[in-house]
């Protein structure tokens, strides 16, 4: 079965800032001041005052050129939410296997894997009875630590060497959703799956009815791409349209053949429909 995902620059970056988490904004000290100091007190509020007003224009003129995501962005990143979502209703309900864990993985790096395995998590996530659980399994390019802006700490490959328990590393980011960070492999990577393989993967989860949505490396261009790739239930195979080379994709699913590969998503697909007529449908 083959999908096909239309998405432009504008609907990802609108649909990332859907993920990621508003800045915190600064908290400003209380200043405790003596009543016999009236004089020197106003001396200071003046500068205060102005430098406030400073601040506030700066802000207004950030917001003022901050770009706003056009309503066709907008349509086209909930349209994204959609195929997603019925993606993942697909592979985990739908099927007569029973599946718990669903893996993206891609010929080579940049192809939007993480960024649709993100999607896919958080669209599952909705359904109040659906706990979905996030898991990093990408040491390459391990980044779920600040885009979700978790706390310093110990992720899957710390886990998986016995240096901590498994509730510190599953980070409750939003109701429904737990997101695990992949840590610090030291250059063990394929050593950690192997652990990992003992373990079983269902065991970073807690829940009977929780389902594991897993971001892997890189199939063709890391060492453990296709080990990785393995250990999971099922796999969804991401493709950049008119970046990635066609030979790494016959030599991906060359790679993934004997898998469980649930379908293929092609990213970024330029439509062939003409502008006014998308503005018809």
């Amino acid at each position: 079965m083959i999908k096909k995902v239309e998405e432009n620059d504008q609907a990802q970056n609108a649909q990332v800032a859907i993920l990621t988490d508003p800045t915190t904004t600064d908290k400003l000290s209380a200043i405790k001041s003596n009543p016999d100091d009236a004089t020197e007190i106003k001396a200071i509020e003046k500068p205060a005052k102005t430098e406030k007003k400073a601040k506030q224009k700066k802000t207004q003129t950030v917001q003022k050129h901050a770009p706003v995501p056009s309503k066709r962005a907008q349509e086209e990143a909930h349209l994204l939410r959609i195929r997603c979502k019925q993606l993942c209703v697909t592979t985990f309900f739908q099927g007569h296997a029973s599946i718990r864990s669903l893996g993206f993985t891609s010929s080579i790096s940049g192809e939007g894997k993480s960024f649709l395995a993100r999607l896919a998590a958080e669209v599952m996530a909705e359904d109040d009875s659906i706990p979905v659980t996030l898991l990093e399994c990408n040491w390459e390019n391990a980044d779920f630590s600040s885009v979700f802006h978790l706390p310093e700490g110990p992720g899957l490959a710390d886990w998986l060497r016995n240096d901590c328990n498994l509730s510190e590393i599953r980070h409750e980011v939003h109701p429904n959703l737990t997101v695990i960070p992949a840590g610090n492999s030291k250059n063990n990577a394929i050593g950690l799956l192997r652990a990992l393989q003992q373990h079983g993967v269902h065991d970073v989860l807690t829940q009977p009815n929780e389902l594991l949505i897993v971001d892997l490396p890189a199939i063709t261009t890391t060492p453990y791409g296709q080990l990785a790739a393995s250990l999971f239930d099922s796999l969804i195979l991401v493709v950049r349209m008119g970046v990635t080379p066609d030979s790494f994709i016959s030599e991906a699913s060359s790679m993934l053949k004997d898998l469980p590969v649930e379908g293929v998503i092609f990213n970024q697909v330029k439509s062939v429909v003409p502008a006014w007529l998308r503005q018809l449908l």
